[in-house]
C-alpha cells in the first residue's frame, strides 16, 4: 500500500482498471481528482463545455473501443447535468462509469447550505445507473470504484457511479490499489445450443437477426462465420450495424424498416435472433412477422420473450454462444 491522496487514488485505480482517457470539466468539488489525472502519464483528459457533453463522449467512446469510458463531474447540478447522457449509455448498454464529488464529509446530511450540496444524489444516480457506490473513507476510495466498475462489466452492460466527498479527495491515507477482477462470460447452456442447432440445421430459409450484444461481445466474426455456414441473410439492429461488413452478399442491413425487410420475414421458417431487445423501431412496433421457429440468445434474460415468444431461450454470452 501506498501513501497517496484520495485523488490520486482514483487516477491508480483507474489506471490499473485499463482506463486510458478520462471526459471532464472541472469543478471545486474535483479539483484533486483532476489534478491526479492530468499528472497521471498513462490517462488523457478531455475537457469538455458541459457535462453532457461528457457522458455522450464517454458513450460513444465505450460504443467504439468496447471499453470504459469514464465521466468527471462536479457535485449536484454538475451530476445532474450529465443524467441525460448516462441514459443514452444505459438504453443501449454502454460501459459507462461517472466519477463525481460531494460536500465535505462531516457536513453531509446536515443541510449547511454547502454549494453544490445534494444529500439524495445517490438515489438520482440510481435512476440511471445499475451500481452506486458513497465513498465513506479515504482508504476505499479504489476497492469502490473497483467493485462498481465490475458490476458495469458484467452481463448487460449497464452505467455505474461513485461519488467521493471533497475532504476524502484531498486526505492522505494508505490506499490498496485495487484492480477489476476478470468478469467471466455468461456462458449459454450446451442443451439449449443443441436444441437450437437442430432446428438451424432443419431451416429452409434462415434469417440472423444481430443486436447491439453481438457487438458489445466482439462476436462480429462468429455471427459472420455462421451466417457463411448456413447461407442466411443478415438483418441488423442499428445498435448491430457493423456485425457483419455491410458489403458481404449476405448482409441486409437495417432493413426492417422497409417493404423488402418485412416480406423475407413474411417467408422465413426460422430467425435466430441474438444480442436483441427487439425494439420498436426495428420491429415496426412489434408488427413484423415472426416464424414459429425462433432463437433468441441474450445475456440478459429479462429481454427474452418479452415482445416475441422463442421456440429456444438461451440465455449467454453472445461470443460464446456464437462459438
Amino acid at each position: 500500500m501506498a501513501m497517496i491522496t484520495g485523488g490520486q487514488a482514483v487516477a491508480e485505480t483507474l489506471s490499473s482498471l485499463g482506463v486510458t482517457r478520462v471526459f471532464g470539466i472541472v469543478s471545486v468539488h474535483n479539483l484533486p481528482i483532476y489534478d491526479a489525472l492530468s499528472l497521471h502519464p498513462d490517462i488523457e483528459v478531455t475537457n469538455v463545455r458541459h457535462e453532457q457533453a461528457a457522458a455522450h463522449a464517454a458513450d460513444a467512446y465505450s460504443r467504439v473501443t468496447g471499453g470504459l469510458g469514464v465521466i468527471l463531474t462536479s457535485t449536484g447540478p454538475g451530476a445532474v447535468n450529465a443524467i441525460a447522457g448516462i441514459y443514452e449509455a444505459a438504453f443501449v448498454s454502454s460501459q459507462l462509469l461517472m466519477i463525481t464529488g460531494q460536500i465535505e464529509s462531516r457536513f453531509r446530511g446536515k443541510a449547511k447550505g454547502f454549494l453544490h450540496e445534494y444529500e439524495k444524489q445517490p438515489d438520482m444516480l440510481r435512476s440511471v445507473c445499475r451500481s452506486v457506490a458513497s465513498v465513506r473513507y479515504t482508504e476505499d476510495i479504489s476497492k469502490d470504484i473497483a467493485g462498481v466498475v465490475d458490476d458495469i462489466r458484467r452481463g448487460r452492460p449497464q452505467p455505474g457511479a461513485v461519488e467521493i466527498p471533497i475532504d476524502l479527495q484531498y486526505r492522505t491515507a494508505e490506499v490498496q490499489i485495487v484492480g477489476s477482477p476478470h468478469t467471466e462470460r455468461l456462458s449459454p447452456d450446451e442443451n439449449l445450443l443443441d436444441q437450437a442447432a437442430a432446428l438451424l440445421q432443419q431451416a429452409e430459409r434462415p434469417i440472423i437477426w444481430a443486436g447491439g450484444g453481438v457487438n458489445i461481445s466482439g462476436a462480429a466474426n462468429e455471427l459472420t462465420a455462421l451466417a457463411e455456414r448456413l447461407g442466411a441473410p443478415v438483418v441488423t439492429t442499428i445498435e448491430g450495424r457493423g456485425s457483419i461488413p455491410e458489403a458481404h452478399e449476405l448482409s441486409l442491413g437495417f432493413r426492417t424498416d422497409r417493404l423488402l425487410g418485412m416480406e423475407i420475414f413474411e417467408d422465413a421458417d426460422l430467425v435466430f435472433a441474438v444480442g436483441t431487445r427487439f425494439q420498436n423501431y426495428a420491429t415496426r412496433v412489434w408488427t413484423l412477422p415472426m416464424p414459429e421457429n425462433l432463437i433468441h440468445v441474450d445475456v440478459d434474460p429479462e429481454v427474452i420473450g418479452r415482445n416475441y415468444s422463442a421456440a429456444v431461450s438461451v440465455v449467454g454470452d453472445a461470443k460464446l454462444a456464437l462459438q
